[in-house]
């Protein structure tokens, strides 16, 4: 981030407080399946499907890295690719991904899914149907290759967080998962205005900030 980035990021934040009512989660996208309303070049995914199969995507720019979907349904697969498509449509790069489908928490500590960074290939284990959730953990794939440690103490340090990830500290006030929660905020399906869009205004400035662009679900 540039000096003009973080004193923006400043601005943002000093509007609402991110720990706290910041957080809420847009529930009311969870379920919703509306298209995409913009078009980017798909990523290259190699689908390995429910009968151990593979099945392979070809890429539409060969610099796009794989993405290997494992243990879903074709109504999975079809969720899982519409996230990646909605990271291409904003221009967020991921890293190398396996996406694994669970049946069960237990693969996901206990929570609705869990992003494992790799300086190979990171890992989302997804053990929750919950579109948010997705967007969630890719929002920590993102940050994964987008942030620099200093940039992620300038966030703690702006949004008065006690630290970036500290298992310590509560969920909600450890700066990786909020600023994953703001890009999965940023990029949910529901389009806002009005009175929506004001509920979810200090979330939608700090995504612009991180990401050089405004949040798609924004109406003019």
């Amino acid at each position: 981030m540039t000096s003009q980035t973080l004193r923006d990021l400043a601005i943002a934040l000093v509007m609402v407080p991110l720990a706290g009512s910041a957080l809420l989660i847009d529930t009311a996208v969870q379920a919703e399946d509306s298209p995409a309303t913009m078009t980017a070049p798909a990523p290259h995914v190699a689908r390995t499907v429910a009968d151990g199969t593979t099945e392979n995507v070809e890429a539409a720019a060969s610099e796009i890295p794989a993405v290997d979907i494992r243990g879903a349904d074709q109504e999975q697969t079809s969720r899982i690719e519409k996230a990646l498509d909605r990271f291409d449509e904003a221009g967020l790069d991921l890293p190398p991904l396996i996406i694994e489908i669970h049946d069960s928490e237990e693969s996901c500590d206990g929570h609705g899914g869990l992003f494992v960074p790799s300086s190979d290939v990171s890992r989302v284990e997804l053990c929750s149907p919950e579109t948010f959730i997705l967007l969630h953990e890719l929002g920590h794939a993102w940050e994964s290759i987008s942030m620099t440690d200093p940039e992620r103490e300038a966030f703690v340090e702006l949004a008065e967080l006690p630290s970036w990830d500290d298992r310590s500290t509560a969920w909600k006030d450890r700066g990786r998962e909020v600023v994953a929660n703001t890009i999965a905020t940023g990029l949910a399906y529901r389009e806002l205005s009005g009175p929506d869009l004001r509920q979810f205004e200090t979330q939608l400035s700090v995504y612009e900030v991180l990401t050089g662009a405004a949040s798609p679900r924004i109406v003019e």
